[in-house]
C-alpha cells in the first residue's frame, strides 16, 4: 500500500511543466570587502525535472540608475531529501529533487560604471536577477516573472553581511498535514539586529505581482479555514490541532499553517531587514534586507503523519557567560489506521552557536530527544542576539518540521564607582558609572544600600536612583553596597565600598544674611566653638581672605551700604561654605540692579532712588564724580559724555546714616566700523560690519543702500550695479543708536560677445568663440574652453537655439552672453551631378564649374533662406566666381531642385 501511494505521489509530481519552468526559488546574499566594494552571491534553487539553467540576468538599480550585473556560476549542489529517487548534479532533466545553483559577482562602487552611484549622492542600492517566468503550474500569483532581489544602504553600512537563511527551502508540503517551517536566519554579526515578516512577490524592479483570488503577501496559500470552505483570512490558531489559518511569527520567522487545498502551488516569499543603531541620532536604521522567495507544492502524501517538536518557547533571556540548555523533543504520530509500521525521527539545528555541543539523550529512541549546550557568548557592551532554527525529520521522504529560537544574551553589568566626590559637608554622593561603551539605554534596576559599620542591621539609605545623596549626622566607617541588575534576570553585579566620613558640626546654625547701620559694628561667627580639626576661613570681600582669618568669629564695622562675606568651614573631607551678606539698614537701590549701569552718550539718562525709607525724614545729597551739586529731589538727571561716578548720600537720616555709589559706563555702541571692499558688478557680495564690544550688545541690524533699507541681519548680502552709498544703524539692547556709512565702489563686470556664425546647416559644426580670453569659461555644454564646437545634429531638430558662455576674469568678476543660433533642414541636399546639370568641384575652392543642358535660371541661397546671387545661364559650360562668399554651405537652386554646394577656399 505504501509502495503504491509513492507511486501516485510522485506521478502528481510530474504532472507539473517542469520543461518551461525549472526554477523553485532563491535569495541574494551580501558582504563588504573593502571600503564601497561588496561581494554578491546569488543561490539558485532549480527543479531536477526542468532544463538546465545556463546563465542568470543580474541588474542593479539605485536612485534612476541601472547597471548590468555579471553573476557567474561558481558550484552546483543536490539538496534533495527524496529517499532513492533524489537527482544527481547535472543540470539537466532527471528524477524529482533539487539542486542549488550558486552565482557570485564582485562590484566596486568606486570604479566606473559603478562610481555614478556615489556620484550621483545615491545610497540605497538594489541587487536583482530576473529569469523569465515560474512555473505555469502556479496557482495562487498571476503568472509572474521569476524575479528575487536585496537591497543595501552603502551610505549606512560598514563592515556589513547580510543576513543568510540556513535551512533549505520547502519543495512540497502534505495536504492536510500540519506545517512548521522556519527558513533558518543565520545572524552574521553582533551589532546588527533583524525583522522579519511575509513580503509580496515582486514581477521587476519594484512591481508586484498580482495574486490570484484574494491571497495577499501575509496570506499566500490556502490554509485550513473551517467551517466555511474557501474561506482562508480565518483567525490563527497554531495550537489547534490541526493548526487553522495561517501564521506568522516575526520575532524568529516562523510560519504554521495547514495546506487545504490538495492541488495548489504558491510563492512564499520571506523579507529579513538588517538594522543597526545610530549613536548619534540615537534611533535604528535600515541598512539593507535579503529576501528568500520559494515554490512549495501541495500534494496528497503516503501514509505518514509529519513529525513536530514538543512546545519550546521561541525566545530565551540569558547573562554573558552563563550556560545556557535547551531540551528538544521530537515527535511522530503513527497515520492510523494505514500505518502499520512506526518510523523514527532524527533532530538537527543550525549549528551556529560557537563551541555548542549537541548530542541525543537516547539514539535508540525512535521519537529522538537532544539537548542542545552553550556558554552565552557575545557583545560585553550591550544586549547580542542569536538566531537558530531546529530540524525534526522521520524516514520518509521530505516528512519535515522547522522553527525558530531567539537568543538574547545580556552583557553583564560592571561599573566604576565615583562616589568620591562631595557635595557639601556631612553630604556624600552615591554615584556609579558603567565601563567603557555599555549601551545604557538597556533597562536595568539600579540599587544602593549603606549603613554604619557598627549597626549593620540599619540601612540608612536605600535608593533606586543612579546618583543620589546620603547625609550623615556622625563620624564613622560606612558600607555602600552597589547593586545593578536586569529585571527578571540574574545579571547582577555587585560591589561594596568602605568609607570613612568625618561629620562637621556646623558653626553657627543661625547665621544668615543681617542688616546694620551703616558704620555700626556686628559679630559674624561663634565665640564659643571650639574643635582643633577645623580649619576656619574668612573671605571679604568674597575671593580675598583676611590676614589671621583662622578665628570662629569676626568683628565687622559696616562702612558701605553692602558688604559680603564667604565663610569656609573645612576639615579632612570637605568643606562648609556659607555666602554673607550685610545691608545698611534703610539701604536703597539707585534705578539699576548691581554697581553700574550703561547710558546713551549725549542722552539724557535718569538715576532713581529706589526702596528708600521717607518716612524718617530723609535728606538726600548728591555727588557727581565726587563733587557735591544741589539736588533735593530723590532723581537725578544728566546728558553723560565720558564714564561718570554718582553718588548719594543721606546726612540726616536719625537711625542710620548711608550712602550709595553708582557707576555709569558709556555705551559703546559708537565703536564699530563697516568693512567695504570693492565688489564685483552684478555679484552677490557681503559686507560685514567690524564690532569690537560684544555682539550680545546689539538689539537689532539696519542696512540702507542708497537710501533704501535693505537688510536687517548683521551681515549684508547684495548685488551692486554701481557705485552705492551703504549705510549701518544699530541699536543696543540700552536703547542706544549709532550708524556708519560707507561708499562702496564697482569692478565693471567684464564685457564678452560671442562670435561665429549663427546659421548652420542642421548637419554641420557650429564654432563659436568669446571676443577677448579670461581666466575661465563655462558653455552651456559644460565646455571649458575659449572655442567651442556644438554638433549641430546634437541640439535637436532644425531651428532657433540658445548658446551661452559664463567666463570669469582675473578679478573673479563673471558675465554671462548669450546668442541665437538657427539650423535648416537642408539635411539631403543633392551633391551629385544629373542628367540635365552638373557643377563641380564640391567642396569647392571660389571657382564654380557648371555644365547645363538648357538654359535656366540659377539661383545660389544662404542656409537661412537669403538669396545671395542669381544668373541665367545658357546650356553648355560655364563658371561663376564666388571667391568673395564667406566658407560655408550654400543651397544651389537649378531648374525647381535644390542641391548642396561646401565652399572651402
Amino acid at each position: 500500500m505504501k509502495k503504491l501511494l509513492l507511486f501516485a505521489f510522485l506521478f502528481i509530481l510530474n504532472q507539473y511543466t517542469w520543461g518551461q519552468s525549472q526554477l523553485l526559488g532563491g535569495e541574494i546574499y551580501y558582504k563588504q570587502l573593502d571600503s564601497y566594494k561588496y561581494e554578491l552571491t546569488a543561490q539558485i534553487y532549480r527543479d531536477c525535472r526542468g532544463v538546465a539553467i545556463n546563465s542568470i540576468n543580474g541588474l542593479l538599480y539605485s536612485g534612476n540608475i541601472k547597471l548590468p550585473l555579471n553573476f557567474k556560476r561558481k558550484s552546483i549542489e543536490n539538496i534533495s531529501e527524496y529517499c532513492s529517487t533524489s537527482c544527481q548534479n547535472t543540470n539537466a532533466a532527471s528524477s524529482a529533487g533539487i539542486e542549488k545553483h550558486v552565482f557570485k559577482d564582485t562590484i566596486d562602487f568606486t570604479q566606473s560604471p559603478y562610481d555614478s552611484i556615489l556620484n550621483n549622492n545615491l545610497c540605497e542600492v538594489y541587487f536583482s536577477v530576473y529569469y523569465g517566468s515560474w512555473n505555469p503550474a502556479i496557482t495562487t500569483v498571476d503568472n509572474p516573472r521569476f524575479y528575487i532581489d536585496a537591497m543595501l544602504n552603502i551610505c549606512k553600512a560598514t563592515d556589513v553581511v547580510s543576513p543568510m537563511f540556513s535551512n533549505k527551502p520547502l519543495y512540497q508540503v502534505c495536504c492536510n498535514q500540519p506545517l512548521s517551517y522556519n527558513p533558518g536566519i543565520l545572524k552574521t554579526t553582533d551589532e546588527d539586529s533583524f525583522s522579519f515578516e511575509l513580503a509580496g512577490v515582486l514581477d521587476s524592479f519594484k512591481k508586484n505581482a498580482a495574486y490570484t483570488n484574494n491571497f495577499i503577501k501575509s496570506i499566500p496559500m490556502t490554509p485550513y479555514c473551517p467551517p466555511n470552505p474557501g474561506t482562508i483570512n480565518c483567525r490563527p490558531l497554531t495550537n489547534a490541532k490541526p493548526p487553522r489559518g495561517m501564521y506568522f511569527d516575526p520575532l524568529v520567522s516562523d510560519i504554521v499553517f495547514t495546506p487545504r487545498k490538495c492541488d495548489e502551488v504558491g510563492v512564499i516569499k520571506f523579507q529579513v531587514k538588517q538594522w543597526r543603531f545610530n549613536s548619534k541620532t540615537q534611533q535604528m536604521e535600515l541598512i539593507g534586507y535579503v529576501n528568500r522567495q520559494m515554490q512549495v507544492i501541495v500534494s496528497t502524501c503516503p501514509d505518514n503523519n509529519t513529525p513536530y517538536f514538543n512546545p519550546i518557547s521561541k525566545t530565551h533571556n540569558i547573562c554573558l557567560g552563563d550556560s545556557f540548555k535547551l531540551n528538544i523533543y521530537s515527535k511522530d504520530d503513527p497515520y492510523l489506521p494505514y500505518q502499520t509500521k512506526t518510523d523514527s525521527t532524527y533532530i538537527s539545528w543550525s549549528n551556529n552557536l560557537e563551541n555548542a555541543s549537541f548530542t541525543y539523550l537516547d539514539s535508540s529512541a525512535r521519537e529522538k530527544t537532544a539537548v542542545l549546550k552553550w556558554k552565552a557568548s557575545g557583545n560585553p557592551y550591550q544586549i547580542t542576539q542569536k538566531y537558530i532554527h531546529l530540524r525534526t525529520i522521520d524516514k520518509q521522504c521530505n516528512m519535515q518540521a522547522s522553527k525558530g529560537v531567539l537568543i538574547n544574551i545580556y552583557p553583564k553589568i560592571e561599573f566604576k564607582i565615583k562616589s568620591k566626590d562631595i557635595k557639601g559637608c556631612n553630604f556624600y554622593v552615591l554615584n556609579a558609572q558603567y565601563n567603557d561603551s555599555i549601551d545604557t539605554h538597556l533597562t536595568m534596576n539600579n540599587k544602593y544600600s549603606i549603613w554604619n559599620i557598627n549597626n549593620p542591621n540599619i540601612i540608612l539609605k536605600l535608593t533606586n536612583k543612579l546618583k543620589d545623596t546620603f547625609y550623615y549626622n556622625q563620624s564613622g566607617t560606612y558600607i555602600v553596597k552597589y547593586e545593578f541588575k536586569y529585571p527578571n534576570l540574574s545579571c547582577n553585579y555587585v560591589k561594596f565600598d568602605t568609607i570613612k566620613l568625618q561629620f562637621l558640626g556646623i558653626l553657627e546654625k543661625n547665621i544668615k544674611d543681617s542688616i546694620v547701620c551703616q558704620f555700626d559694628s556686628i559679630i559674624l561667627g561663634n565665640k564659643n566653638f571650639k574643635d582643633s580639626f577645623t580649619l576656619i576661613r574668612w573671605e571679604h570681600p568674597k575671593g580675598k581672605t583676611f590676614s589671621n582669618s583662622n578665628l570662629p568669629f569676626i568683628n565687622h564695622q559696616q562702612l558701605k551700604s553692602h558688604s559680603y562675606f564667604k565663610l569656609i568651614v573645612s576639615n579632612a573631607n570637605c568643606n562648609n561654605v556659607f555666602d554673607l551678606n550685610i545691608k545698611s539698614k534703610y539701604s536703597f537701590d539707585l534705578n539699576m540692579v548691581g554697581n553700574d549701569t550703561f547710558v546713551c552718550e549725549n542722552k539724557d539718562f535718569k538715576i532713581l532712588i529706589k526702596a528708600l525709607d521717607t518716612n524718617n525724614q530723609t535728606v538726600v545729597n548728591w555727588f557727581y564724580n565726587y563733587q557735591p551739586i544741589f539736588n533735593p529731589n530723590l532723581f537725578y538727571e544728566r546728558k553723560y559724555t565720558q564714564n561718570s561716578i554718582v553718588s548719594i548720600i543721606n546726612s540726616n537720616n536719625i537711625d542710620c546714616p548711608f550712602s550709595r555709589e553708582l557707576k555709569i559706563d558709556i555705551s559703546p555702541i559708537k565703536s564699530f566700523k563697516i568693512n567695504k571692499d570693492t565688489f564685483c558688478k552684478n555679484s552677490l557680495n557681503t559686507i560685514s560690519p567690524d564690532i569690537s564690544f560684544p555682539i550680545s550688545h546689539i538689539k537689532n541690524y539696519n542696512w540702507y543702500v542708497d537710501g533704501k533699507l535693505t537688510d536687517n541681519k548683521k551681515d549684508l548680502n547684495y548685488t551692486f550695479t554701481k557705485e552705492s552709498t551703504v549705510k549701518l544703524e544699530i541699536k543696543d539692547k540700552f536703547e542706544c543708536t549709532a550708524d556708519k556709512t560707507a561708499i562702496i565702489s564697482i569692478y565693471q563686470s567684464p564685457i564678452v560677445q560671442i562670435i561665429g556664425q549663427t546659421q548652420y546647416n542642421y548637419h554641420d559644426y557650429v564654432k563659436l568663440s568669446t571676443n577677448q580670453s579670461f581666466n575661465s569659461y563655462l558653455w552651456n555644454n559644460n565646455k571649458t574652453t575659449k572655442d567651442n564646437e556644438f554638433w549641430a545634429k546634437s541640439i535637436g531638430p532644425p531651428g532657433n537655439y540658445k548658446i551661452s558662455v559664463v567666463v570669469v576674469d582675473s578679478l573673479g568678476c563673471s558675465l554671462e552672453s548669450e546668442v541665437l543660433i538657427n539650423t535648416n533642414s537642408f539635411t539631403n541636399i543633392k551633391n551629385q551631378e544629373t542628367s540635365f546639370f552638373k557643377f563641380f568641384p564640391n567642396p569647392n575652392n571660389g571657382i564654380l564649374n557648371l555644365e547645363t543642358y538648357e538654359s535656366g535660371l540659377l539661383e545660389l541661397y544662404a542656409l537661412n533662406g537669403q538669396l545671395l546671387l542669381s544668373q541665367w545661364l545658357e546650356n553648355g559650360p560655364s563658371s561663376i566666381d564666388l571667391n568673395h562668399l564667406q566658407n560655408g554651405v550654400y543651397a544651389i537652386k537649378w531648374n525647381q531642385k535644390v542641391y548642396r554646394l561646401v565652399l572651402m577656399k
